[in-house]
Parts: C-alpha cells; sequence; structure tokens
C-alpha cells in the first residue's frame, strides 16, 4: 500500500513539472524595440506613452525616444497604442513589429483650448479649500499598494541599468 502511494505521487508530480513546462513555454516573453520621433523634426518624443490596448501592459519612451515593450507571446493578436500629448495616437498590431529597432514618427496634432479666466485667489483661501477637499482627495483608511521601479543610469551614449526593485 505505501509503495502504491509512492507510486502515485511520483506520477502526479511528474505530470504537474510537464504541465508546468508547457505553460511556461505558451507564455514565454516577447520583447518590443521601438524609437518615438516628431515627424517634422526628427526629434525624439521622451516620456510617450506606449500601452498593450486593454492589458495593463506597457512602458513610457526614455530621453532618446527609445522604449523595450515585454509582452508574451500569446499578446501577439494584440494592439499596441503609442500617445504623446499634442501628437496623434498610433496603433499598430504586436505582430507586425519588427526584430530590430521599430520608428514611430508621430504626427502633431494640436487642440485649441477654450478661453479661461485667471484670478487671483488669497494665499488664506487657497489653504483653506485644499484642507477642506483633504478628505475627498486622499484615503483616510489604510491601504497597501505594489509598485515596481527601474532606474537607468546614462553615461554618454550607453545606458547602464541602475536598480530595480518592487514596494
Amino acid at each position: 500500500m505505501k509503495n502504491y502511494r509512492l507510486i502515485i505521487i511520483w506520477i502526479s508530480m511528474f505530470f504537474m513539472i510537464i504541465a508546468y513546462n508547457k505553460i511556461m513555454k505558451g507564455q514565454s516573453n516577447n520583447r518590443v524595440y521601438g524609437k518615438i520621433i516628431d515627424s517634422r523634426s526628427g526629434q525624439p518624443l521622451h516620456y510617450a506613452n506606449i500601452n498593450v490596448q486593454g492589458k495593463n501592459i506597457g512602458c513610457v519612451s526614455n530621453m532618446d525616444g527609445m522604449f523595450v515593450l515585454n509582452t508574451q507571446k500569446t499578446d501577439l493578436s494584440d494592439t499596441v497604442v503609442v500617445s504623446y500629448i499634442g501628437y496623434k495616437s498610433y496603433s499598430i498590431p504586436l505582430h507586425e513589429f519588427s526584430d530590430s529597432i521599430n520608428l514611430f514618427k508621430l504626427v502633431s496634432d494640436p487642440v485649441q483650448l477654450a478661453e479661461f479666466k485667471v484670478r487671483a485667489m488669497d494665499a488664506k483661501e487657497i489653504v483653506e479649500a485644499a484642507i477642506k477637499k483633504i478628505p475627498e482627495n486622499y484615503e483616510m483608511d489604510p491601504f497597501t499598494t505594489l509598485g515596481f521601479y527601474r532606474e537607468l543610469i546614462r553615461e554618454g551614449e550607453t545606458y547602464h541599468k541602475g536598480a530595480l526593485g518592487v514596494q
């Protein structure tokens, strides 16, 4: 009876390992590289938003307009949206990206703002209004958040990984 249990445990472990490997292979990483520039001047657009439409996957371009978007192989049917304030958004299916650096030339799209009036307020009024809005603007109950950060250090034209972390 004891040998029978050991055999069942070993067979179960074997199938779990096979299933785990199949799942992990199906979710292998896919990296997409790109550079975002202004279509007229050719200047890089730093801090542009790059995201997979409808998912919580995205990144931001660096000071040179460069980005690396990490996705899964299973996301290849999704669409990537590149956006920047004052420019038309650009959408492209993920499977159309090349293996090299993809160049995105965003076209300027200025927005005419409606007229607004600026009026001076007394400093005391501003502080009182800010204090009154604290319950509306800040969570009053304790909560936790999970955040990821990456710090890059630039030396000349080269970027070096500085730190990665989860808080």
